[in-house]
């Protein structure tokens, strides 16, 4: 390549920011673009949140950025997030000039993580756009509390579901002591042809331990979900 564009440059330091350890290569690199856009800034943006461990070098460097866009705001207030660092993550949230569904999701997600299901709540109730990272993250939160009915409502109300709605629902029935819901929503799933995969059939295996005083009448069942089965550890399946 004799010629360089702005986007030849991205497409390199991109390479970068997806891998751990380059932080002195993308530095440079990113040094020697001659006209960096706001798109070099928020690749080394990402990169510096993937490398530094020291998350106020990375807010430095957002602060300094000659232009924010939504994206340059996202990845910082999702850089906080991943560091529990929520009050930072709320002051960056409230100030933004825009926000879309990727800003509510991350900061939903965050609060869901960090244990503060009420903050998460507020603003899942008057999030304009919610997607389905937000619905899932709500669903998670009022399992991970023990709030079944809640997150049964929620999850019948969602415009649309994926795989990871469904292992969440799955796996916080099992959590909750629900291992028979938890199987039937299995076999649901299978019906509406919601292909399961590693993380739905650990949570339905480990539901099938748990069934214990209904083990005869789920036998079938179980045996069912261990046919479909290729796990790398034998050791999980059913009881006996």
């Amino acid at each position: 390549m004799t010629v360089k564009t702005t986007v030849s440059w991205n497409s390199i330091l991109a390479a970068y920011s997806k891998r751990r350890g380059k932080m002195k290569e993308a530095q440079e690199l990113f040094d020697k673009i001659p006209h960096p856009d706001t798109v070099s800034h928020n690749i080394m943006l990402s990169c510096i949140l993937l490398n530094s461990d020291d998350i106020e070098t990375a807010f430095d460097f957002f602060n300094r950025l000659p232009f924010k866009d939504i994206a340059s705001w996202n990845t910082m207030i999702s850089g906080f997030v991943r560091n529990k660092r929520m009050s930072n993550a709320r002051e960056l949230f409230l100030v933004m000039p825009e926000k879309n569904d990727v800003s509510w999701s991350a900061m939903i997600s965050g609060y869901v993580e960090c244990g503060e299901l009420n903050r998460a709540v507020e603003l899942f109730e008057v999030a304009p756009v919610k997607s389905v990272v937000a619905w899932t993250a709500m669903i998670n939160g009022y399992m991970k509390f023990g709030k079944v009915d809640l997150a049964e409502k929620l999850f019948k109300e969602m415009p649309v579901k994926n795989l990871v709605t469904w292992n969440a629902m799955i796996a916080g029935y099992v959590e909750n002591c629900r291992a028979e819901d938890g199987l039937k929503l299995f076999k649901l799933m299978k019906r509406l042809r919601v292909r399961p995969n590693a993380s739905s059939l650990s949570s339905v295996l480990l539901g099938c331990s748990k069934l214990s005083v209904l083990q005869f009448v789920f036998k079938n069942d179980c045996m069912m979900v261990r046919s479909s089965v290729k796990m790398d550890r034998p050791g999980q399946a059913c009881s006996q």
